[in-house]
């Protein structure tokens, strides 16, 4: 028989929301210490397989941008709100 009974634990979800901002923040920190490298690169590699390089990473760059967004979001305000909404339904606020 399906029930649609959901069963959450609080602490899971909060470990969760944590590790979550911690990949993204990661990868933040990563993209930058990349694009400091090819800076550091392209004094000195100037053909066009570092054009084609460059171009493809910065549209990886876009791309990792925009999935941060959607993790922060997916945070702030979705999981942030369900996980105040369990603290006060478990008087643990």
């Amino acid at each position: 028989m399906y029930s649609d009974r959901v069963n959450v634990d609080l602490d899971e979800l909060i470990d969760f929301r944590k590790r979550l901002i911690e990949r993204a923040d990661q990868l933040l920190d990563q993209k930058s210490k990349t694009e400091r490298a090819i800076d550091e690169v392209a004094q000195t590699w100037k053909d066009e397989v570092f054009k084609k390089f460059e171009s493809d990473f910065l549209q990886d760059v876009e791309e990792i941008k925009d999935l941060v967004e959607d993790l922060y979001w997916l945070d702030d305000p979705i999981l942030q709100n369900y996980q105040q909404k369990l603290e006060v339904y478990l008087g643990n606020y």
